[in-house]
């Protein structure tokens, strides 16, 4: 299955006083037609500074895509795109649902106006009249009751489970091969998380849409991913199928967000958190960014950086040790 999108040696740069935040060093993934790639880990990984990228949002005078980036969207460099075909390519092609659905809808502007928006911009034979009919048909569709009413209201007057499918209905409203999900269950209830999981997954169904889901919570991922990327420290750490990393985790890192997924059949257990901080990612990191936390840790992790071990087509990680078979990886130590 060949690929729709290739990211290959992504690395994003934001510029600050204190200096050069590296968010994202060097990451290679595909997405593929019709799956859901993951891109799991902790708060400041580099997951949504790679998904902005994905979108060129962070290309500004405070962020910088590095000039060795590719970001190959059906054969083509979208780092290379004029102006006209990055206007298409947003919310056209590719489209991106924010974090927070809050902030990310206008608050002096009603919900179908927001909608058709998005619509207008993109399908230029469309009248308005015509666009708020398509908005409408969007809220009912993402499964919004009364969308005529609810159409001329504003997001204040809706619930953070119901702005979120707003978010969504804005997303998919000129039918994107792509849909990139920033955190989309962010602040929601278990309940209502579980309904925009599903809602994702018919929509994918329906639409033979890419997505990809960026997340800390490894139990949202379980249901609806085919693949998964892990990210520490602005670096993919460990690539897999769902099952591959569910089942066979190989990194440390991954090894420990597993195990801090609570489980209701181990309701006497106690909690397990990673202990530590992730790094400073204005540091300059030589070795493995996660050998402060590690309880596997060697001397070497800390001055080299291990190399990426190939298990098999779909599984590889990048460490010195396979927590699969707990044995220490060979000449994997750049030396």
């Amino acid at each position: 299955m060949e690929e729709l999108l290739k990211v290959d040696n992504l690395s994003v740069v934001y510029h600050s006083n204190n200096g050069d935040v590296q968010a994202v060093r060097q990451i290679s993934f595909n997405v593929k037609p019709g799956r859901t790639i993951a891109i799991v880990g902790e708060s400041g990984c580099g997951k949504s500074a790679t998904a902005k990228a994905l979108m060129k949002l962070n290309d500004n005078g405070h962020g910088e895509i590095k000039e060795h980036s590719k970001i190959i969207y059906k054969g083509k460099d979208i780092l290379k795109y004029s102006d006209e075909e990055m206007a298409t390519y947003r919310g056209g092609e590719v489209a991106i649902i924010f974090q927070d659905a809050l902030t990310a809808l206008n608050p002096t502007m009603r919900i179908g106006k927001q909608i058709a928006e998005n619509i207008i911009l993109h399908k230029k034979d469309i009248s308005k009249k015509q666009a708020m009919q398509e908005a409408v048909k969007l809220l009912e569709y993402v499964g919004i009751p009364d969308p005529v009413k609810r159409a001329r209201q504003y997001p204040h007057e809706f619930s953070g489970g119901m702005r979120q499918r707003v978010m969504i209905a804005i997303a998919i409203a000129c039918r994107p091969n792509i849909l990139i999900a920033d955190e989309p269950t962010t602040a929601l209830d278990v309940t209502i998380q579980a309904q925009i999981i599903k809602l994702l997954k018919e929509l994918q169904n329906s639409l033979n849409m890419s997505i990809i889901l960026i997340t800390h919570d490894l139990g949202v991922v379980a249901d609806i991913a085919h693949d998964i990327a892990v990210m520490y420290g602005g670096e993919i750490v460990e690539m897999g199928t769902c099952d591959e990393i569910f089942y066979e985790p190989r990194h440390p890192y991954t090894k420990a967000l597993l195990n801090s997924v609570t489980r209701i059949d181990e309701k006497k257990k106690r909690l397990v958190t990673i202990e530590g901080m992730p790094p400073n990612l204005i540091d300059d990191i030589k070795g493995c960014a996660f050998y402060d936390r590690c309880t596997y840790s060697m001397e070497r992790c800390r001055n080299f950086k291990p190399q990426k071990t190939i298990v098999s087509d779909t599984h590889n990680f990048a460490c010195f040790r396979d927590m699969n078979t707990d044995k220490e990886e060979e000449g994997l130590d750049g030396r």
